[in-house]
């Protein structure tokens, strides 16, 4: 298991890069990786599933999208409800 908390947090480009590689093959490797984050881009292509939390209240729960724009669009939903 593998516990993340805004891994992307101060990296350059080339190293979000590595780090997004590093995840996919932990995840791969059927390793469990969660990743914390405020920005869902950064961790998006790695990810297989999406939980958002609200006010410590789960609101969303899903497999990803197959866009970042669709997932925005849910998150909005979710957010308003």
């Amino acid at each position: 298991l593998l516990l993340l908390d805004e891994p992307f947090t101060g990296l350059d480009a080339n190293s979000a890069i590595d780090l997004r590689n590093r995840i996919t093959a932990e995840r791969i490797a059927g390793r469990a990786v969660v990743c914390v984050t405020h920005e869902p881009g950064e961790a998006w292509l790695p990810a297989t599933r999406i939980v958002v939390l609200s006010a410590g209240r789960l609101v969303l729960d899903t497999p990803r999208p197959d866009s970042l724009e669709e997932f925005r669009v849910a998150y909005s939903q979710a957010i308003a409800a």
